[in-house]
């Protein structure tokens, strides 16, 4: 993540964490919590009905979408690791021409020259 990017994280998240910490002390009173086919009633503070499913949400959404990226994540790391080989490969061959250098190919003393139109 970029220093922006967490900068801009921060800006959202400590704004919200005030809100929710705000709602959660203006709503302490009990409420019932009656969940239909099962029996009984709970009695429980308001900002639980709340903030308890806000924060599951929250947490499958963010569980959802790293498990989304996680595919793309894997071959990043596979193409990197293929890229290091590759580079690691091309110093070894920088290397070894260095310690060989090439010399350009002269005339051939063997083979006499063409002095005359090509029999």
């Amino acid at each position: 993540m970029t220093y922006q990017m967490r900068i801009l994280a921060w800006i959202i998240a400590i704004p919200f964490a005030l809100l929710a910490t705000v709602f959660a002390a203006a709503n302490r009173q009990l409420v019932p919590l009656d969940l239909w086919p099962l029996p009984g009633t709970q009695e429980i503070p308001a900002y639980l009905l709340v903030l308890v499913p806000l924060l599951i949400g929250t947490l499958v959404g963010a569980s959802l979408t790293w498990t989304s990226g996680l595919r793309f994540r894997l071959r990043a790391r596979t193409q990197r690791r293929r890229a290091d080989e590759l580079e690691a490969n091309l110093a070894n061959i920088r290397a070894k021409a260095e310690k060989s250098p090439v010399t350009a190919p002269g005339p051939d003393k063997t083979t006499p020259l063409l002095s005359g139109p090509a029999a």
